[in-house]
């Protein structure tokens, strides 16, 4: 069953509340380049580009300077956000800087933006404020001016920094601690002083001491229990739902999927990141419509599948999401930008959910989708097993020509986009195929033996693919049995 996504699109889970409640957004338009000539957009103001602003204050040149950072440079929608906001405070505005105002002028918008259904502003402020620290811990570490942008607002604060090499007073908290006395002390102005009470006074600096080192050991030695005493699957979703970096939960696009059955034409990836979808494929005719005519593509958009719905409300209904952020988003909304420094979990193979393509080369199997064969419409997927060891096969296809027949789904645990994190990937041959996946990797029983295997030295959970096959009846698959596994990085060579 499909449902169509405008109402449900983007889901942002709030770890505050117990279980996480469910935000629903619209759909994102594709950024602004504020580095360009600013066109007016309807209203009374434009995103300012640095070269145009009539701000020439050391407070915009330092602006201008992070704009153009390399922390800022590749997301368009980060600039317009900071000179937006920035323009507007400098040029004593401040009752502009509003969610909507930011929605409309420096998101492109419409004027009917409501924040209540689409919070793509509050988004892209946490990662604005993760950005500038990280351009004054880096390129901007000997600026005198420092960007700050408090939480629960939007309007900018200027705070000038202490020259480099010192420290303002607001910024440090010294804790002063009596140095044990040197010699010359001791003979200087211990006179008077009985040896005893001198010695007490060096005695009780050492028990104060050995009494925190003792301490710490403590706290050392507790942790490695409590890590050893985690179980592998505990310590598989805690990896995934890391509360220090956003998670993705990728929803597929069916949409785009019954275009390329429809039309017969495939895309891929760098054909659907690069927007307007719809233009890519020709008008079709569906014979067998209750009205006749051409119908085009833009029936299409925003379709996903209730199995893909049901598994992320599973996954961010269980106690694993609840101390991080995690953001249940339409594939077609998703932006390389998003994936950048994030943990991801795709739901659907590459024909349905193209960001799946990005782990590919990363992967011992890819999934192939003939469509068409000899003329006719063939309603097949194939994985295909890149290595395959003895015993095993090179192609594992679903063959769905017969009432029952054998389906496959992939799962796949792999490094995120920037190698610092994760990607989790539950690709079935079809809808069931999909949903045995989930079943699996959310079973502590089935999972724990793999996740055993995968756990490396360290206690982290490494690397692994493991293939599924079950007997599909209709749509549904019953339980499935693993066929192939694989521990580690990709094998090029056997």
């Amino acid at each position: 069953m499909l449902i169509r996504t405008k109402e449900i699109v983007d889901m942002e889970v709030d770890p505050s509340a117990q279980g996480g409640s469910i935000e629903p957004l619209r759909s994102e338009t594709r950024p602004m380049d504020v580095s360009s000539s600013t066109k007016p957009v309807t209203g009374n103001g434009s995103v300012p580009s640095p070269s145009q602003s009539s701000n020439p204050s050391e407070q915009w040149q330092l602006v201008e300077r992070i704009a153009q950072s390399k922390v800022l440079r590749r997301s368009p929608f980060l600039k317009n956000f900071l000179c937006y906001i920035c323009d507007r405070h400098l040029r004593g505005r401040e009752h502009e800087i509003t969610e909507s105002q930011i929605g409309i002028y420096a998101f492109g918008r419409p004027e009917t933006y409501n924040p209540g259904d689409d919070n793509i502003v509050r988004n892209y402020a946490r990662l604005l404020r993760k950005r500038l620290d990280e351009y004054y811990e880096t390129e901007g570490t000997d600026e005198m001016i420092r960007i700050s942008i408090p939480r629960g607002h939007y309007i900018p604060v200027f705070e000038r920094r202490a020259a480099a090499g010192g420290v303002s007073g607001s910024a440090l908290i010294e804790i002063a601690l009596p140095e044990i006395p040197s010699e010359g002390f001791v003979a200087s102005e211990t006179r008077g002083r009985s040896k005893e009470t001198l010695q007490r006074f060096l005695r009780g600096r050492w028990y104060w001491a050995a009494f925190l080192l003792t301490v710490s050991i403590v706290i050392a030695v507790f942790g490695v229990i409590h890590a050893r005493s985690m179980t592998p699957y505990n310590r598989f979703w805690n990896e995934l739902s890391d509360p220090s970096r956003t998670t993705f939960i990728i929803t597929s696009d069916s949409g785009f999927r019954m275009l390329q059955e429809f039309t017969g034409k495939e895309l891929h990836l760098h054909n659907y990141v690069s927007g307007d979808i719809e233009s890519k494929f020709p008008p079709f005719n569906l014979s067998g419509a209750h009205s006749s005519g051409s119908y085009g593509a833009e029936r299409f958009t925003n379709l996903t599948s209730t199995a893909d719905l049901s598994i992320a409300i599973r996954m961010i209904g269980s106690r694993h999401f609840f101390d991080n952020k995690t953001i249940v988003r339409y594939a077609r909304q998703i932006h390389m930008e998003d994936l950048k420094d994030a943990n991801v979990v795709i739901l659907g193979g590459a024909h349905s959910n193209p960001w799946a393509e990005l782990y590919e080369s990363s992967s011992n199997f890819s999934m192939s989708f003939p469509m068409h064969l000899n003329g006719e419409h063939v309603d097949e997927r194939t994985f295909i097993n890149k290595h395959p060891r003895p015993g095993e096969q090179a192609i594992y296809s679903n063959n769905a020509n017969n009432g029952v027949y054998p389906t496959y789904a992939l799962i796949s645990f792999l490094p995120s986009v920037d190698g610092k994190g994760h990607a989790l990937l539950l690709e079935g041959q079809n809808m069931g195929g999909t949903e045995l996946a989930s079943d699996f990797v959310l079973d502590p029983n089935t999972m724990m033996p793999v996740l055993s295997k995968a756990t490396l030295p360290d206690g982290s959970i490494g690397s692994f693919e493991i293939l599924l096959e079950s007997q599909t009846v209709g749509a549904n698959a019953p339980e499935g049995h693993i066929v192939v596994e694989r521990f580690g990085p990709l094998e090029k060579s056997q």
